[in-house]
């Protein structure tokens, strides 16, 4: 009796938010002040569930002892990882198959394509940091690879560790994970 009376109650009652999408959504939550609490609720991580990826590149990052922060927001996006090396900052995005379009789970080239397309806009808000001496970037890494080859991933980031300093050698090691990354892409 009660799940009947709730579906009908359900039929005739439209949420504020129903038809608000993108820019108009987010404006609802826009205070006086300039904050916007739905973001400042993300950060606390109250709708945030780490995937599993996620947790095993925490471990990661805790095993190495590396300075990190889960869940970095910048211009209104969020990155999964923020990694502060002496002169880098590095934004590591987990980048599960079947969200962002594997070649593995989605034979469909052009929705690959859109996918692409917006990492690559994620990617240029990181141009817009200026506050920094050091040089910010972002890394990725699939999700089949860190399940299956995490070695692999650990040796990648010991080499940035290592080669923060030199900057030929780290924009090296950075050019080598951009193109593993893009051969699963």
């Amino acid at each position: 009796m009660a799940t009947r009376k709730f579906i009908e109650t359900r039929k005739t009652f439209r949420s504020w938010n129903c038809g608000l999408h993108g820019e108009e959504f987010l404006k609802h939550y826009e205070k006086s002040d300039g904050t916007n609490s739905l973001f400042e609720t993300l950060k606390k991580n109250f709708f945030y569930k780490k995937t599993n990826a996620e947790q095993k590149i925490e471990i990661l990052l805790q095993e190495l002892n590396l300075d990190f922060q889960y869940s970095f927001f910048c211009c209104k996006r969020q990155f999964d990882f923020l990694l502060s090396l002496k002169k880098h900052v590095i934004l590591i995005e987990v980048d599960g198959d079947y969200w962002h379009k594997s070649k593995r789970r989605c034979k469909d080239s052009s929705k690959r394509d859109i996918q692409r397309k917006n990492d690559i806009e994620k990617e240029k808000i990181i141009l817009r940091i200026k506050n920094s001496n050091k040089k910010w970037l972002i890394i990725r890494f699939w999700e089949i690879d860190i399940n299956e080859n995490i070695e692999k991933i650990k040796n990648f980031l010991d080499l940035l560790v290592r080669d923060d300093e030199d900057e030929a050698k780290f924009e090296s090691v950075v050019q080598e994970i951009k193109v593993y990354y893009s051969q699963n892409s």
